[in-house]
């Protein structure tokens, strides 16, 4: 009589999830030089920390200078111009001139959620001196952290 073969049981496999940035967004607020005009602006910049696949999409940001408070009211994506595809983060860019000083950074959401930042701009840096609680967003203020 001929012995079974001994059962196989199935391969259990782990299900991968992506790992969750601990931010939805990166600001960076950083010093430049104008190659142009040899003078000196604050660079800023918001990027999704979601990579999109299909397109490069635009990040849609209002943003307003007032006294010593900055303002960015992410409003959402949008498709870009050119149906060329691409991949990467959807990015909002824009330069402020002559912002010297203590400024509040205030980025606030579609879903209503504020983040209110202290930060201390000069010609040669930006410091980061106070951050919220429970921020959604980070912000950097070297390009290599970008």
């Amino acid at each position: 009589m001929k012995e079974k073969p001994p059962k196989k049981r199935p391969v259990r496999q782990k299900k991968v999830i992506p790992k969750k940035p601990p931010f939805e967004y990166r600001m960076l607020i950083t010093p430049r030089i104008d190659e142009r005009t040899k003078s000196t602006h604050t660079y800023m910049a918001i990027r999704t920390m979601q990579e999109f696949t299909s397109f490069r999409y635009d990040l849609v940001v209002v943003h307003k200078v007032k006294q010593h408070v900055l303002r960015f009211d992410i409003r959402g994506l949008r498709a870009p111009r050119l149906t060329m595809p691409g991949f990467g983060p959807a990015i909002f860019e824009t330069k402020g001139d002559h912002l010297k000083g203590k400024f509040d950074v205030v980025v606030h959401k579609l879903d209503k959620e504020t983040n209110v930042f202290g930060v201390r701009i000069t010609d040669r840096e930006v410091v980061v001196e106070q951050r919220p609680e429970k921020p959604f967003i980070e912000i950097v203020t070297r390009m290599e952290d970008w």
